[in-house]
Formats: structure tokens, sequence, C-alpha cells
């Protein structure tokens, strides 16, 4: 810590140096405990919370703190997708969308798990993946209380008490809760055809 701290001091006025060694020994406590994502997650969550968002989208409200921000949102109404990738021609809507979905053809997984070092193409999949080593389940059932470490996993639970079934075989019109299991019953039933997903909007 020492020599961290050295450096710091020399880039950094003295005000900045004491916060940037509190978070620190904060988030090293946090690593020790097992809980390192709680506490960034939180951090990070209270940051972004506090900051005013001068830039409200003219249609639904929806307030950034950054213009860029709104930029990007507002083409979500208009459907304009600029960025376009260069191997298989599909649009994104912005820049950071087009370099992620680079990966899948490049192959480059810079997202690396610090517990086991298994590497991601998207940071968001990394996310995902820790919790597996903390326990960490952020997401529950309002109905029953179980708890889930992905979002998906919620909403397809979920469907259990809704009765929901929103992917339809379009051959048999059966219905499924879930995606996998309409997939399940392609291959089981419907080998020699196409089987399409329907989905229907939430």
């Amino acid at each position: 810590m020492h020599e961290l701290t050295k450096k710091i001091r020399v880039y950094h006025p003295q005000d900045l140096v004491t916060r940037i060694l509190h978070l620190l020994q904060l988030y090293l406590r946090s690593y020790q405990r097992g809980s390192a994502m709680d506490f960034a997650s939180s951090f990070v969550a209270r940051q972004t919370s506090s900051r005013p968002r001068p830039w409200s989208c003219r249609i639904c409200d929806k307030a950034f703190t950054h213009h860029h921000d709104l930029r990007n949102h507002h083409r979500t109404h208009t459907g304009e997708k600029p960025f376009q990738c260069p191997v298989c021609e599909m649009e994104f809507i912005q820049q950071t969308q087009l370099s992620s979905h680079l990966r899948t053809h490049t192959g480059d997984k810079p997202y690396k798990c610090v517990y086991c070092h298994k590497a991601f193409a998207h940071g968001s999949d990394l996310s995902k993946h820790v919790r597996i080593h903390t326990g960490e389940k952020p997401y529950k059932c309002k109905t029953c209380g179980t708890a889930f470490t992905q979002s998906v996993s919620l909403r397809n639970h979920s469907r259990i008490h809704s009765g929901e079934k929103p992917f339809v075989c379009n051959i048999c019109c059966k219905a499924f809760r879930d995606a996998s299991n309409l997939r399940a019953h392609g291959r089981a039933y419907h080998t020699q055809d196409k089987v399409i997903e329907v989905i229907t909007v939430e």
C-alpha cells in the first residue's frame, strides 16, 4: 500500500489522495470478505444516482447526465442504427455495441474472472459469471422470494406464477414458458421442420 500511496501522490492533490486511499481500503476489506463485487456495484450506484441529469428525452422524459447518452437513447425511438459491422453488416445504435459485437468475429475475450481466470468477450457476461463464485443473487421473486443470479432466470421463473407462455411452436401451436423448452420440443417432435420461436411483447 505504501508504494501505491507514493505513486498516487505524485499525480493527485492531497484531498483526492485521501479519498482514493479510503476507497482502496474499503475495497480491500470487501475483497477479503468476498463481497468486492457488492462494494463495486453499490459504489457505482451511489456515484451515478447523485449526478445531475440535465438532458431529457422529449419523447419519454427519461433524463441523462451527458448529451451523448441522450443522443444514443433518442435512436431507440427513431430506429436509427448508424454503426454497421464490416463483417456481417449488422447495424447498431451505439459505437460501443458495435465494438462489443466485433468480438464475436475476432474471438477477443478481454474480460477475465479474478477467481478462475475464465475469459469473456463482454463485461456483462463476466459480471454474471462472477456471481457463481460470490453466491450473489440480486434478482428476487416478489411472489415467493426465490433469488437468482441473472435477471433472465427471474423472468423465466416469474412465468410459473403468472402462467404466461410466450414462446409458441409455429408447427403445433404448443406454448412454453422459455425459449429453451421450445427448442427442446422442436428437436424432439419436429426434427424435419423448421421451428420458429414466437415471442409475445411483454
